[in-house]
């Protein structure tokens, strides 16, 4: 059989040496299947032409496991569309996403929702549960996942307690698993809510915001009054931490650094209190360019390539301050709930979507995006979605530089309504995928396989 180098491969330069050391040792990341191989320079060569005879059988094997390699009559971008669409065909997991309530403390800069005091009531969550039975009744899934989504889901602590009791009681009767996991702004995250919350409700991931240092993040996640929170909310990731709840469950905590060009310099010393607070090997923490939210927000985000370049600086100062990194990108068949065949976003007034980004958002309001009501539609069937056929508008869509992207197999295409709206959604891995294998292997070197031979 004939064969070629994978065109879904990335190669570092040299990890030591001139480059034209032919001793030297180089990464190369398949990212068809996300695995890392160092192996030398030589051998880098001979792949790049084709000389696969001149490879060790070890590494010719290893690389051809890991993709690097594939035949070379095969049509590489349908192979990872067509796994696309099987992911999504063979998922086991009903996604809803859940806003409990539409009312928000926090008045953030960047924001492009509008808040108000709306709270699901009694019918909506019968016609959820219903709903969700349905879903399960006409289809294969074995597990019922929900996301307690906002405005700042813990507004409606109340309903969270009544859904997710009935919501887990359907689990248990049609005999399925279920889990649950919330994103909050972390104000009300008391250390008795948190308990609460992840032993009756089953919330077992939860996601905070801290944008920066004190001074930076007060100075756009403040209340609507104007008040500071960055000191409640950092004691009360310390305090949920301290919970023997949560201890020996692993990272329960993640904290996220949305990042533009006004705090782009807080967040190193963020990430060394965060380190000072003994925080480091109990939550995982990230950093993301602020983006457009139905708004003009990404006006201040900085461009791809400065941020990459500076989100190297990020992880550095996360390895250097003990945290846990995940540096190398995973596969991501399906790149979000928009692309599934039956996950929903259901408000707090009913209205169902399929995207996060929509509900609460003036600027969709008399877009496509809207697919029904529970309350006007309490049968499953809906109007078509707008990115059911993902993989057909990547493969098609010639505007998408998805079809040329050597990342596309750990990036998914990142966000379908970015690329519907003109914002191409590029992760920073794109801009910095050969420094990130480079820190990747000096923080964990003996996670490598290298070939000597």
């Amino acid at each position: 059989m004939d064969f070629k180098r994978s065109f879904y491969t990335v190669a570092t330069g040299s990890l030591g040496g001139p480059v034209d050391d032919a001793n030297g040792r180089v990464i190369l990341y398949s990212t068809r299947t996300a695995k890392t191989h160092v192996l030398k320079q030589q051998h880098l060569a001979a792949l790049d032409a084709g000389q696969f005879d001149l490879l060790p059988d070890t590494l010719f094997d290893a690389l051809v496991e890991a993709e690097a390699i594939v035949p070379a009559h095969e049509n590489e971008l349908q192979v990872l569309l067509n796994r696309s669409r099987s992911a999504v065909d063979d998922s086991r997991t009903l996604n809803f996403v859940l806003l409990p309530s539409s009312q928000c403390q926090l008045g953030c800069d960047y924001c492009g929702q509008s808040h108000s005091k709306t709270y699901m009531k009694t019918d909506i969550y019968d016609q959820i549960v219903e709903r969700a039975r349905r879903q399960l009744d006409l289809s294969r899934h074995t597990e019922l996942h929900v996301a307690w989504f906002g405005a700042e889901p813990l507004t409606g602590l109340a309903h969270i307690r009544q859904v997710s009791a009935r919501l887990m009681a359907l689990a248990a009767e049609l005999g399925i698993g279920y889990s649950a996991h919330m994103v909050t702004n972390g104000l009300s995250l008391k250390k008795a809510i948190f308990e609460e919350l992840f032993e009756q409700c089953q919330i077992r991931r939860f996601e905070i915001t801290l944008d920066g240092d004190a001074e930076s993040h007060d100075a756009r996640r403040h209340t609507k009054e104007g008040e500071k929170t960055f000191d409640l909310i950092l004691k009360n990731i310390v305090d949920v931490t301290h919970s023997p709840v949560y201890a020996g469950h692993g990272q329960v905590l993640s904290v996220r650094c949305n990042v533009d060009r006004r705090n782009i310099d807080r967040v190193i010393p963020l990430i060394e209190l965060l380190a000072s607070k003994g925080l480091n090997d109990k939550i995982r923490f990230y950093t993301a360019p602020v983006y457009s939210w139905g708004n003009d927000a990404h006006l201040l985000s900085l461009e791809k390539a400065e941020y990459g370049e500076r989100e190297i600086d990020f992880l550095i100062a996360q390895m250097q301050n003990g945290f846990k990194l995940a540096t190398i990108p995973g596969l991501n068949s399906i790149v979000c709930i928009a692309v599934s065949k039956d996950a929903e976003v259901i408000d707090s007034q009913g209205q169902i979507y399929n995207c996060t980004e929509i509900p609460l958002v003036p600027l969709y309001e008399s877009a496509d995006y809207l697919l029904g009501n529970v309350r006007k539609q309490p049968e499953v069937s809906l109007q078509e979605r707008a990115f059911h056929d993902w993989p057909d508008q990547i493969e098609s869509n010639k505007a998408l530089w998805c079809s040329s992207c050597r990342m596309l197999p750990v990036c998914g295409g990142a966000c379908p309504k970015a690329w519907r709206e003109g914002n191409p959604p590029c992760p920073p891995a794109k801009a910095n995928i050969e420094d990130r294998l480079a820190l990747a292997y000096v923080y964990a070197k003996d996670g490598f396989a290298t070939y000597a031979d």
